[in-house]
């Protein structure tokens, strides 16, 4: 019933266990920044700004 009264406008909701484009064009995204380099020789703790004593800086 619900289908019949949505606007033909209305995109498609993936149903659950079935990829979506959505899905798939997320993990293309995060292929793709993960392959990236690093440009940022800090370590994690320099950019989170801990410092040697595991204090925030």
């Amino acid at each position: 019933m619900r289908s019949a009264i949505r606007p033909p406008s209305a995109p498609e909701r993936p149903r659950r266990g079935q990829p979506s484009d959505l899905s798939a064009r997320l993990r293309e995204i995060g292929e793709h920044c993960a392959s990236l380099p690093d440009v940022d020789a800090r370590t994690s703790d320099e950019i989170v700004g801990y410092d040697e004593t595991g204090m925030w800086t």
